[in-house]
């Protein structure tokens, strides 16, 4: 049981700090490395990077009528992979 708190405490940790180079490309795909710069200067978090690849991949639509719309650095994380519209096609 100790073993899964631990996971699980290390897992929401994570998602309230910036991911690695690496797991952010896990995150949005392997956009180019000016994008991928871009979204590593604003410092987001991997919950907000998970919120702004939900968005740009259409899947907030399962919230309905209750969407949240994004704001802050997971506004601007959605905005750099929208750009060109080539977010879907890259990842």
């Amino acid at each position: 049981m100790a073993a899964s708190e631990d996971n699980r405490r290390e897992s929401q940790q994570s998602a309230t700090k910036p991911p690695s180079h690496d797991e952010l490309v896990r995150l949005v795909g392997a956009l180019e490395p000016a994008r991928l710069a871009e979204i590593e200067r604003i410092q987001a978090t991997v919950a907000e990077i998970e919120d702004a690849v939900a968005y740009a991949a259409g899947e907030d639509d399962v919230m309905g009528e209750a969407r949240i719309p994004l704001t802050g650095r997971a506004a601007e994380v959605y905005e750099i992979l929208v750009a060109d519209q080539e977010f879907e096609e890259e990842r």
